[in-house]
C-alpha cells in the first residue's frame, strides 16, 4: 500500500454566501486510491492577501461517492483559491488542481423602525410611593417584526439614584409585530432607604432596539425621586454625671440616617438649674457631613467654690440639614447632674455674747460664707457657756 497517486475528482463549489462556501468532490479514481481513503485536507487562502495566509483543515472521509465540506468565516466579495488532497494510511496524496471562487457581497439589511413615545418626559415620585408607573405607546415597523428593551439606567451625575437602594433595576423585553401599536403601563419599584439624601435623586428609563432595530420618538423618560427622610440625632449616655471640680461637661451626639454628601447644622445649648453655674461657651455650633456618625461636645464648667448641693441641667441640640427642599428642623435633649465637691462652713456672727442673770436664753446667728444667716437660740444654764454649731 502507498499514498494516493491521484487527486480527488469532480471538485466544485455547490453553495455560496457572503461568508461561507460549500465544496463537493469525489474520491480519486479507484486505481489511484491505493487503499482506503481516511481523510481529506482542504487548503485555501485569500487572493491578494500579503503575506499569504494558507489555511489547512482536515475532514474525515465518510466513504461516500460525493463528499461535502463547508468553509466558514470568509470575507464578503472576496476571491479564495483552494485544493483538496486525499489521505490514506500510507500518507498524503496528490492535491487537486487549484481552483477559485468569489464570495457573495454582504446583503444590505435595512433596520426595522419602531416609534416609542413616553406619555411624559419626566415623572416625579416620593420614596413612600413604592413605585412609578410609566405609560408608553409603541408603533411597530410596517413590514418587519421588532424587538426592543425598556430598562432603568444611570444618569451619571451627582444627583444619580442608586439601583437596589433607591429603585429596582428592571428590564422589559417587548416584541412588536409589523404594523402594530401597543399601549403599555410599565411599573418600576421605588425604595425608601431611610437616608436623608439630596432633595431629588434621578434615574432614567431608556428604550433600546434589539438586532439593529432603529428607535425613534421620545424613547426615554427621567424619574425624579423626592426624598422624604430626615436624620436622627440623639445624646448617647445621657444623663451625664460631672463633678464640679472636674471643670468639664462632656457629651456625645450620635448622628444616623444622614447621607455622606449631605451637610447638617447643629446648635447645642446647655442649661443649669443654678444660674451661678457658668459654662463656657453656653452654645456650641457645628456643621458636619453624613460621613461623621458621632460628634463629641465639651463645655467648660467654672467651680464657684460655693456649696450648692446636687443640681441638674439639660442639653438641647437643635439641628437641620442644608437641603432647601425639606424643612427638617428638629431637636433632641439630654440631661446631666453636677455633683458638689465644695465644703459648707459656718461661723458665729460674734466671738462672744453677753447676757444678764435673768436671761434664760440667748439668740445667736450663724453665717455661711457671709451670705446666708441662720438664727439659733441657746438656753442659759450658767454664767459661762460655750455654744457649738454642728
Amino acid at each position: 500500500e502507498s499514498a494516493p497517486t491521484g487527486p480527488p475528482i469532480n471538485v466544485m463549489v455547490v453553495e455560496m454566501t457572503s461568508t461561507t462556501a460549500t465544496l463537493a468532490f469525489s474520491p480519486p479514481q479507484y486505481l489511484d486510491q491505493n487503499g482506503r481513503i481516511t481523510l481529506y485536507i482542504l487548503s485555501y487562502f485569500k487572493e491578494g492577501e500579503e503575506p499569504r495566509q494558507l489555511i489547512n483543515r482536515t475532514y474525515p472521509s465518510l466513504g461516500r461517492a460525493v463528499e461535502r465540506v463547508t468553509i466558514m468565516n470568509l470575507d464578503p466579495d472576496s476571491v479564495y483559491l483552494y485544493t483538496i488532497t486525499a489521505v490514506n494510511s500510507a500518507g498524503i496524496g496528490v492535491p487537486s488542481f487549484e481552483k477559485r471562487f468569489r464570495t457573495l457581497r454582504a446583503p444590505i439589511v435595512l433596520p426595522a423602525n419602531v416609534m416609542v413615545e413616553f406619555m411624559s418626559p419626566v415623572y416625579e415620585v416620593s420614596e413612600l410611593d413604592g413605585k412609578v408607573d410609566i405609560s408608553v405607546t409603541i408603533k411597530g415597523d410596517p413590514l418587519l417584526p421588532v424587538n426592543i428593551t425598556i430598562a432603568t439606567t444611570r444618569i451619571g451625575t451627582m444627583r444619580e439614584a442608586t439601583a437596589f437602594d433607591d429603585f429596582g433595576a428592571v428590564q422589559y423585553n417587548i416584541s412588536v409585530q409589523p404594523n402594530t401599536e401597543l399601549i403599555l403601563n410599565l411599573t418600576f419599584p421605588i425604595f425608601d432607604d431611610n437616608m436623608a439624601e439630596h432633595c431629588e435623586e434621578v434615574f432614567m428609563v431608556q428604550t433600546s432596539g434589539v438586532g439593529g432595530a432603529h428607535v425613534t420618538g421620545n424613547s426615554s423618560a427621567e424619574v425624579i425621586i423626592k426624598d422624604n427622610d430626615k436624620p436622627v440625632v440623639r445624646f448617647v449616655g445621657s444623663p451625664y454625671m460631672v463633678m464640679e471640680g472636674d471643670g468639664m461637661l462632656m457629651a456625645l451626639l450620635q448622628i444616623s440616617n444622614l447621607a455622606d454628601d449631605v451637610t447638617m447644622e447643629i446648635e447645642v445649648k446647655v442649661h443649669s438649674t443654678m444660674i451661678s453655674d457658668v459654662f463656657q461657651p453656653s452654645t456650641i455650633n457645628k456643621t458636619i457631613s453624613g460621613s461623621l456618625d458621632q460628634l463629641p461636645i465639651a463645655f467648660s464648667l467654672h467651680d464657684n467654690a460655693v456649696y450648692q448641693g446636687l443640681r441638674q441641667g439639660t442639653l438641647q441640640a437643635n439641628y437641620k440639614t442644608t437641603r432647601p427642599c425639606i424643612n427638617d428642623i428638629a431637636s433632641t435633649t439630654g440631661e446631666f447632674t453636677i455633683l458638689e465637691d465644695d465644703v459648707v462652713t459656718f461661723e458665729f456672727q460674734f466671738d462672744s455674747y453677753n447676757f444678764t442673770e435673768s436671761d434664760t436664753e440667748v439668740a445667736l446667728i450663724l453665717y455661711r460664707h457671709g451670705d446666708i444667716s441662720i438664727p439659733i437660740t441657746v438656753s442659759v444654764m450658767s454664767e459661762n457657756i460655750t455654744a457649738e454649731a454642728d
